[in-house]
């Protein structure tokens, strides 16, 4: 009895590592021609198109747009949605692109994702790794804890060189500001390096991200 059950459990370990392969495959092959992305991250919850944070996320999305750039986000509702939204709101006609993950109460991307970048995954690493290998730049909007992690996790690889040093830009100076005063905290403490603190740039209009691109 025992052997079969190590024999089961040896065979879910195989799927999943085929499966876990698969998502591989399928996301490098769907984003292999992928240049010049710029990456949001942001919060799902804020769905009133009329909310500032929504506003300005958009302004700011067509603006990397406009510049030649193209927009990826994780697909969600929220500040993804109104990246996404800003990105279709470009003449130059960027790509729009979608990282989304299966999710309970997220059944599919938002309906601003161009239908050729519209993607869904089931790992949220390996959904991660396509949104930070493919692109220039990683904007961080307003968000919770997993647009947090996210940003921390960019800033961590950089740190240790498992990523190419690139812009991460954080918008929104009043929100931001106290989660950077933490990583001074951290930084007083001995427990990060004052250079880290050159990886992070707060802006708080839209305009100012040019400077980046």
């Amino acid at each position: 009895m025992e052997e079969n059950k190590k024999a089961m459990v040896q065979a879910g370990n195989a799927w999943q590592a085929l499966r876990v392969m698969g998502e591989l495959v399928d996301g490098y092959d769907a984003l292999s021609d992928m240049k010049k992305g710029v990456t949001f991250f942001g919060s799902a919850r804020i769905n009133d198109e009329n909310h500032p944070y929504y506003i300005k996320s958009r302004e700011l999305a067509k603006i990397v747009a406009d510049s030649g750039y193209n927009v990826i986000t994780g697909g969600g509702p929220g500040l993804m949605e109104a990246a996404n939204r800003g990105a279709k709101d470009s003449v130059v006609g960027g790509i729009s692109c979608g990282i989304g993950i299966e999710l309970p109460f997220e059944a599919s991307n938002n309906k601003y994702v161009d239908d050729d970048y519209n993607l869904i995954f089931r790992y949220f690493f390996i959904r991660k790794l396509m949104m930070m290998n493919f692109s220039e730049l990683y904007i961080g909007l307003p968000g919770g804890f997993g647009t947090i992690e996210e940003v921390f996790e960019i800033i961590t690889l950089m740190q240790t060189k498992k990523l190419p040093e690139r812009p991460v830009v954080l918008f929104g100076e009043k929100y931001w500001a106290p989660l950077m005063e933490c990583i001074k905290t951290m930084v007083e403490e001995g427990l990060a390096s004052r250079t880290d603190l050159d990886l992070i740039t707060i802006i708080d209009k839209p305009e100012e991200i040019k400077r980046y691109l």
